[in-house]
């Protein structure tokens, strides 16, 4: 399998100007993983995505995306090669439609081991890129089609939109005090019921995707603005900056403070 890894991303940031235009496409397959809503032109028109949606064009779509206020960052990747056609098509993966899969770790550890692979470019590094390219297809696929998971009962779909408008307030409101309670009454639910639809419906618990959001949110201002890490502790909804520092270092593997002084 020779599949062709041309440029890679992760959380690249852009301001809310920004404006992403190719009326022909790039030439070449782009994966999208978006952590934070923007506005993408689809097989169904302009929509607006949810945080964690990704999405597959094809070399010819005419991509369009565009960011909503406040900015967005999102990870992706360009690629190429004869395999790709046949291996989408056994994947059964939707294009230029947004994917959306709930909990999304698996996508951006894999991304990152293809970007560590693109930069170091050690021994056999284009084989490793043509195989990690391939995994990350095929993870997609599995979640997609949920083979090993039961269908979603009627009350649990009746339960779904509710769900999802309860978790992107939580997302985009990363610096209020949220507790499963909360949510839950948001969602006209018990706790328990509420915590089980949400690991269903999203493969993660609403404590688990609120941290990482958090956390992800703090890499981006620690990265992209000047503000003092108090204020990006208090900005993502962390009680302490101890209780962050914490978190953070154990997410992401340095504190806040080495982080901040990394090369960028």
């Amino acid at each position: 399998m020779n599949i062709e890894v041309m440029h890679i991303g992760i959380g690249t940031a852009h301001g809310d100007d920004f404006v992403y235009e190719r009326p022909h496409g790039t030439g070449a397959w782009v994966f999208m993983h978006l952590p934070v809503p923007l506005e993408i032109e689809t097989t169904a028109g302009r929509v607006r995505s949810e945080a964690g949606d990704c999405i597959l064009h094809d070399p010819g779509f005419p991509q369009m995306h565009r960011a909503l206020p406040g900015g967005f960052h999102n990870d992706w990747m360009h690629f190429r090669g004869r395999p790709v056609p046949p291996l989408l098509r056994e994947c059964r993966l939707p294009m230029n439609q947004l994917i959306r899969l709930g909990a999304t770790d698996y996508v951006r550890v894999t991304l990152r081991e293809l970007q560590r692979e693109f930069e170091e470019r050690n021994l056999h590094w284009q084989h490793r890129l043509s195989g990690l390219t391939a995994d990350l297809l095929w993870q997609l696929s599995r979640r997609v089609h949920g083979a090993n998971e039961p269908p979603a009962t009627r009350a649990e779909r009746e339960h779904q939109v509710r769900l999802r408008a309860v978790r992107e307030a939580m997302l985009a409101n990363l610096e209020r005090v949220w507790t499963v309670a909360d949510l839950a009454a948001r969602a006209h639910l018990s706790e328990a019921r509420f915590t089980v639809l949400y690991r269903r419906l999203f493969r993660t618990s609403p404590n688990e995707e609120l941290i990482r959001a958090r956390v992800e949110h703090a890499q981006f201002l620690l990265a992209h603005t000047s503000l003092p890490i108090k204020t990006v502790a208090e900005k993502c909804g962390f009680e302490s900056v101890p209780y962050f520092s914490r978190t953070f270092h154990r997410r992401v593997g340095c504190a806040p403070r080495d982080y901040l002084r990394r090369p960028l």
